[in-house]
Order: C-alpha cells, then sequence, then structure tokens
C-alpha cells in the first residue's frame, strides 16, 4: 500500500438518489485499493445527502463535502480537486459506474509520456442493464495508439469526461476549470495536450448511464422540449470562444471557420438583438453553404423543427430495425 499512489475519485452529484450509491460501490470496489473518494452533494433536494451520509459518512475512503445551493457541475469538481490529495485524479459522473480494474489498468498507461490517459466505455440504460458496448469504437473504429494530437481534440472530441485519469502534475495546470465552460471532458485533454501526450485505453473502463435526466443530448427526450434543445445549442458559447482563442494563439492547423460557425449560431439562437449579431459575424464565415446554413438560424424554431424531424427519422429506422430483426430471431 505504501509503494502504491493514491488515487482521488472526483464526484460532484446534483439531485442523484437513484444512482449514487451504485456509483460509489464502484469506486470503492476498485482492484487498485490505495483511493479515496471526493464525494461533493452539490445542493441535492432529493436524498442524496441522506443516502451517501447514511451508507459512507463513516467510510474512511470517503469525503463528503454538502454544499446548500447548486453551483455546478463544474464547479463542484473544481470543489472537489481543491480537497483531494491523490498523485492521480479519476473524473466519475455521479450516475455512472466505473469497472472494477479501471484504476489499474490506467495507471499502467500513466507515464512520463502520458499525463493524462482515457478510454473506451459501455453504454448502460437506468437499470444498469448495458445497452451498447465499446461507445467509441462505435463511432470511431478501433483507435491507434498514437497520442490524440490538440488538432485532432479540437475537430472531433473522442474524450468522455468519466474516463479521464490524469497525474496532479498536470491537473494543476488545468484546475480551477473556466466554470463558464460547459464540456469539461472535451476543454480538459484539449488544454491538457498542450502539456502532455493524451493516451488512450482501447477497453471500456466504465459504463456510462443513460436515462431521462442526463445533461448531454442524448436523451430522446429532447426531441420534444424546445427549451431543452435551445439551452443545449447555445451552452457552448464559451467554449467556442475559448477553442477559437487557442487556435491562433498556438497557430494550430485547423478549421477554424467551422468554430467561428458554431459560435456564431449559438450566438444566434441566444441573443436578443440577432440581427446585429447576424451581420456581425456574417463575414466571417466564408464558404456560402456556412452563411445559408448560418442565416436559418435567425428562425430558431425552424432550425429546430428541421432537427426534430431529422431525428424523428433516424428514430423511426432503428426503431423498424429492431422490429424488423426481432421477427427474423423469431
Amino acid at each position: 500500500m505504501k509503494d502504491s499512489p493514491l488515487v482521488s475519485f472526483l464526484i460532484s452529484a446534483y439531485n442523484e438518489e437513484l444512482y449514487i450509491r451504485e456509483c460509489i460501490d464502484s469506486c470503492l470496489n476498485q482492484t487498485h485499493c490505495h483511493i479515496e473518494i471526493i464525494m461533493l452533494n452539490d445542493g441535492s433536494t432529493d436524498r442524496t445527502s441522506e443516502i451517501i451520509n447514511l451508507n459512507y459518512k463513516k467510510n474512511p475512503k470517503v469525503k463528503i463535502i454538502e454544499l446548500e445551493k447548486n453551483i455546478g457541475k463544474v464547479n463542484g469538481f473544481n470543489l472537489a480537486f481543491a480537497a483531494s490529495n491523490g498523485k492521480y485524479l479519476a473524473l466519475m459522473g455521479a450516475d455512472d459506474i466505473c469497472y472494477p480494474r479501471r484504476i489499474e489498468i490506467s495507471l499502467k498507461h500513466l507515464n512520463s509520456k502520458y499525463g493524462l490517459v482515457c478510454s473506451d466505455l459501455d453504454k448502460i440504460n437506468s437499470y444498469g442493464e448495458i445497452i451498447e458496448r465499446n461507445i467509441v469504437s462505435n463511432q470511431y473504429g478501433k483507435l491507434a495508439r498514437e497520442p490524440f494530437s490538440t488538432k485532432e481534440l479540437i475537430e472531433k472530441p473522442k474524450v468522455y469526461g468519466g474516463t479521464i485519469i490524469l497525474s496532479r502534475q498536470i491537473a494543476d495546470k488545468l484546475f480551477p476549470l473556466d466554470i463558464n465552460l460547459s464540456h469539461e471532458d472535451w476543454y480538459i485533454p484539449i488544454k491538457a495536450s498542450l502539456h502532455t501526450q493524451i493516451g488512450y485505453i482501447n477497453e471500456p473502463l466504465i459504463a456510462y448511464r443513460l436515462h431521462a435526466n442526463n445533461s448531454s443530448s442524448n436523451s430522446e427526450k429532447i426531441l420534444y422540449n424546445y427549451a431543452k434543445w435551445l439551452y443545449l445549442n447555445t451552452r457552448n458559447i464559451a467554449y467556442y470562444r475559448y477553442i477559437i482563442e487557442l487556435v491562433e494563439k498556438f497557430a494550430i492547423d485547423t478549421d477554424v471557420d467551422e468554430i467561428r460557425l458554431h459560435l456564431a449560431r449559438s450566438l444566434l439562437l441566444k441573443t436578443n438583438d440577432s440581427l446585429k449579431t447576424y451581420y456581425e459575424y456574417l463575414p466571417q464565415i466564408k464558404s456560402l453553404k456556412r452563411k445559408l446554413l448560418f442565416s436559418l438560424h435567425l428562425f430558431p424554431y425552424s432550425v429546430y423543427f428541421l432537427v426534430m424531424l431529422r431525428r424523428l427519422k433516424n428514430y423511426s429506422i432503428k426503431k423498424t430495425a429492431k422490429i424488423f430483426a426481432l421477427k427474423i430471431k423469431c
């Protein structure tokens, strides 16, 4: 144990009464035993606080931080990091679970070359049943062992936040995270890649849980919720601005015009003075196709309607395929 490095799990939970116990237990049940869990309850209004205190208050490996008011997941991670002591840090979604060898396998890859590693992951439903294996491999195919470049991480974010483990040396360069940035799982590896190489482990080490209250856009329920759709499409403004600044500062060879388009579309959906924003950003977008796409965002409901039609079409195709597969099976 003395020679074994301490690993700190950082968990920020808000209203996770259904899943928090399974999450914490999966961290405690690691084959690498020298761990601590920084469990931050972010002002939950359900039974999250009761559950973590009842089950883990006397556990020396679990440090509980209680907040009266909700401050947001990113800010929660900042406080959890400040309270941690580990040589390495593992980010953890409060509704996810990690597999028993997650830390053991990750530590084998963390070295002087790799200051941050991530992995593939499975997807589970609210009951803990696996509904998709190897999410990253399914999206991008088997990835090469070469480290992710900054350019690659900007153009195609392949890192899921709950799979990240990094050294404190690198974490000290990243924390505290900017609370205005919506995607810590995109931001952390991009910024880390300026200081170290990012390693990838080609096997699932956690299970990401998909359920009705996910903060991400994966839930089918956002199809019928314009406010949720609008929020998800405008929350990345600070992130896009940061990436543009990064690309220009370090002369990263990537399509900055595409990033400017994303930023402009988000601003157009959010701002009250849409015409002013439109004419300010239109000259910055070069291609005609992108100008037309940007112009469409002057009419948010039209964009939402088109997105909804596309998703419904994809959903219908998937549903039909499942029914067809079941009939063949029968």
